[in-house]
């Protein structure tokens, strides 16, 4: 054997062995995403979404807002600061008084109800703008994750093309195949390489969002995110959500306490007819003296009259009842739009589980089959290098879609956190 077919079969040698190792290296499980080093700083689901609990705008100005609502419950219920007074009379006799405005019982009574009322709508839209802060962050956290892994699967896929453009180098060496092959491994390499730069600036854009939720000075990088797992089942019916939501949901329990603050400035209205009364007393001293022959005491009542009440009291009556009305129906409306958006979410997350579930059955196992049979075929001459490309090209589109679907499933549970108003069991780690 003369050295010049030596170096063909050598180089035949290196060919296959090569193909074999590419068609190993893409016939992984694309489903499971591979963990970072123990050593490795990972960006930790439960870490995030404390810091954005702790440290969110939003959050914290929903705090003090409800916050403020509370502080005007005492203020609400407290009598107008009284009127103190000094007059100076004919003959030098200084006059010294104090008025206090009482309103009609009752009056202060409502007042204080409907401010608590309103406290308690705000600490209801307090809930709920934490629960919608920790929804975003989730999205964040989720879109983050699912533009890692695109970033991986573009690299795997750029280390299997250079694998087949040596492959195929070397089967062109030997006369096993064009020049074509090569051109080909090489176009689809340099299109993966275009996409990757994409890639790269949607994760640093996600990045930046995630970092405005957490209210960080600095913008990125983050650590990778730990590797998500496709959740448990929320073992919960449509009904049982349906009435989750009922019982928690925040917009509910603020538009209920807005119907309680309605009625009861209604009740307010009402008693506008009755009158308030102003009490006083004064002292006074005749010549600068202060014995008791110069002194003088007097003591004042006043009722105010609602004499236009035509114009005014009962149209603030009407006033408040349109109001009422027009709270109660908003709340009507609120109810059944929560049971809508339970039941579209909850349709969504199981469609989207649904597919989950015919990748992994399916459509993934079915894909890595037929490379392996194109790299076989491949291998025998059966088939064209374009042949195997398609089926490299397959794999990689099923896997690419595989994470949509998981990203559009994580995505589907926080729109049905949303509308149920808690957030559901979701679990993270290996998959």
């Amino acid at each position: 054997m003369n050295d010049s077919r030596k170096g063909a079969i050598l180089t035949a040698l290196a060919g296959w062995l090569l193909l074999f190792q590419t068609a190993s290296s893409a016939a992984d499980m694309p489903s499971r995403a591979k963990d970072p080093p123990a050593s490795a700083a990972v960006l930790r689901f439960d870490d995030v979404l404390k810091e954005a609990r702790e440290s969110n705008p939003r959050i914290l100005s929903a705090l003090k807002m409800a916050e403020a609502a509370r502080e005007r419950i005492p203020q609400a219920g407290a009598l107008d600061d009284p009127t103190v007074s000094v007059r100076n009379e004919p003959g030098n006799e200084q006059m010294f008084g104090v008025q206090q405005m009482i309103p009609y019982p009752s009056k202060l009574a409502a007042r204080g109800a409907a401010a608590g009322a309103e406290a308690t709508s705000a600490d209801a839209r307090r809930d709920r703008m934490v629960l919608e802060v920790l929804v975003d962050v989730k999205h964040a956290f989720h879109h983050l994750f699912h533009w890692h892994r695109k970033i991986e699967i573009n690299i795997e896929n750029q280390e299997i093309l250079q694998r087949l453009v040596r492959v195929a180098e070397s089967r062109y060496l030997i006369g096993k195949a064009g020049q074509e092959d090569v051109l080909k491994a090489q176009v689809e390499a340099g299109k993966l390489a275009n996409e990757l730069v994409m890639l790269n600036r949607m994760k640093a854009e996600e990045e930046a969002d995630l970092i405005r939720l957490l209210n960080r000075p600095t913008t990125g990088p983050l650590p990778p995110p730990e590797v998500l797992h496709v959740p448990e089942a929320v073992g919960l019916r449509e009904e049982d959500l349906i009435a989750l939501a009922e019982e928690v949901r925040q917009e509910t329990h603020a538009q209920a306490a807005r119907v309680r603050a309605g009625e009861e400035e209604a009740r307010l209205a009402r008693l506008e007819y009755a009158p308030d009364f102003m009490v006083g007393a004064e002292w006074g001293r005749m010549d600068g003296s202060f014995g008791p022959a110069g002194e003088r005491w007097g003591a004042m009542l006043g009722v105010s009259v609602p004499l236009w009440f035509a114009q005014k009291q009962r149209h603030a009556v009407q006033e408040a009842d349109a109001m009422l009305e027009a709270t109660r129906a908003d709340l009507r409306d609120i109810r059944n739009r929560v049971r809508f958006e339970v039941r579209e979410a909850f349709l969504r997350v199981t469609a989207s589980k649904a597919q989950l579930d015919i990748f992994n059955t399916g459509l993934l196992p079915q894909a890595e089959q037929d490379l392996r049979i194109a790299t076989a075929a491949y291998e025998a001459g059966k088939v064209d290098f374009l042949r195997l490309l398609e089926s490299q090209r397959a794999l990689r589109e099923i896997k690419i879609a595989y994470y949509d679907a998981l990203l559009d499933y994580y995505m589907s549970l926080g729109d049905l956190e949303l509308a149920v108003g808690k957030e559901l069991p979701v679990h993270f780690g290996k998959h």
